[in-house]
């Protein structure tokens, strides 16, 4: 007798079959797959857990529905006879496998880890579905793994932003960053490095994310100091130590600070109110500095804050610094865009008793269409010492950019507003 039966899903068969058919047990020869090209058949055999010989209906569709909650499969038929039972499978193409890392499973490589794994779930290659059982059978793997090596693990999976991969990480016990040894440090940036290692304390491992944080952090620090070619070699990891209910993976890089970059050359392009010194004032480097990534910027925010207190608020400034590596320096240019300049639209004052707001109404320097600069601002806090009040309050201007119009807002610091 031959049958052939066909899975209107992956997890839902349907036979029409008489009553001997419902007790019927076939005895194929051999079990075929047929339709999983590129994939292991042994593989898939294995997990329907049939043998040649006796077997019942009933077995047959246990089998397949293992292969279904692989989540691999749409449709799944099987046709068997004494011949053969030959099993055709329509892989899905809306799955979705994406690739799998490792967080924190610090004893093991990740190629290691899969080979593991894939001794208990022979399918598995590295990616998984977010759908169907592998999931949960990869986590089942991973936590008989741990136990074998005397650890009782919690593991969980953390699918990425937007689907693109998903990542397994021991959720229990807690893995830490435990020490960052940096070798090659100068005493210029020792201080700053150990407000680095301080950061990272206790952070949660992930081994991934810390190879590239820690050099780029260190770096990063060089950087702002003015070593502009520095590097850092990659990180490695020692292997976890145990500290009572927690274990600590120990880091260590070297760096290469390479040599200090000074200011050459120093020129400034921006519109007038400001002239060339006022922007030299503001910018606060000269000719010989270290050209450091954090001095540059902060240098560069102050020229544009030196602008926005005139009323140029969206004003906008950039630098660019052109290395000489023969000669370790840098031309340093700052470039302003001022944008337009706002003008008062009003003084929002309600916050303070009336005879204050009144007496800012009647302020002709701040009348409606006078520039919004830091000279409003100083009257402001003129007038309200005057009227006895602390002008040490906070303040904030809301800016119209369509019409170019600044209302300042003024709060007395006790306020609740």
């Amino acid at each position: 007798m031959r049958v052939l039966c066909r899975a209107l899903s992956a997890a839902l068969f349907f036979c029409v079959l008489s009553q001997a058919a419902l007790a019927q047990t076939y005895t194929p020869k051999q079990i075929l797959i047929k339709g999983a090209d590129g994939m292991d058949t042994q593989q898939l055999i294995d997990i329907t857990a049939l043998k040649p010989g006796p077997m019942t209906r009933q077995e047959i569709e246990a089998a397949m529905q293992r292969l279904a909650d692989t989540g691999f499969f749409t449709d799944l038929n099987y046709t068997v006879s004494s011949d053969a039972l030959i099993l055709t499978l329509t892989p899905s193409s809306s799955a979705q496998f994406v690739p799998v890392r490792y967080t924190n499973f610090v004893w093991w490589t990740p190629s290691e880890l899969t080979t593991l794994i894939q001794a208990r779930v022979p399918l598995y290659q590295g990616k998984l579905s977010l759908k169907g059982s592998m999931l949960d059978q990869v986590e089942a793997a991973l936590v008989a793994i741990l136990k074998q090596k005397g650890i009782d693990a919690e593991v969980t999976p953390i699918e990425a932003l937007g689907g693109g991969s998903v990542a397994l990480a021991i959720s229990r016990p807690s893995i830490l960053l435990g020490n960052i040894d940096v070798q090659g440090s100068l005493p210029t940036v020792a201080s700053k490095l150990t407000e680095m290692k301080a950061g990272f304390a206790a952070q949660e491992f992930d081994q991934q994310v810390l190879a590239k944080s820690i050099p780029l952090n260190t770096t990063d620090l060089y950087d702002d100091a003015g070593f502009l070619d520095a590097t850092a070699d990659p990180v490695t990891f020692a292997p976890p130590r145990k500290d009572k209910d927690t274990y600590l993976v120990d880091a260590s890089t070297t760096v290469h600070p390479g040599e200090l970059y000074r200011i050459r050359q120093l020129s400034f392009n921006g519109p007038p109110p400001l002239s060339h010194s006022d922007m030299e004032r503001a910018a606060a480097v000269k000719i010989g500095d270290p050209a450091g990534a954090f001095t540059l910027q902060h240098a560069t925010d102050s020229l544009a804050h030196a602008y926005s207190q005139r009323g140029f608020l969206d004003a906008k400034a950039t630098h660019v610094f052109p290395k000489d590596v023969s000669t370790h320096t840098v031309d340093l240019t700052f470039t302003v865009t001022p944008g337009e300049i706002y003008h008062l639209a009003a003084v929002d004052a309600s916050a303070y008793p009336p005879e204050a707001q009144a007496a800012i109404a009647r302020d002709s320097k701040l009348r409606p269409g006078v520039v919004a600069d830091q000279d409003a601002i100083r009257e402001i806090q003129q007038v309200l010492a005057q009227q006895h009040l602390s002008p040490g309050g906070r303040l904030s201007i809301k800016e119209d950019h369509e019409h170019h119009l600044a209302t300042i807002i003024v709060t007395p610091s006790s306020s609740k507003h």
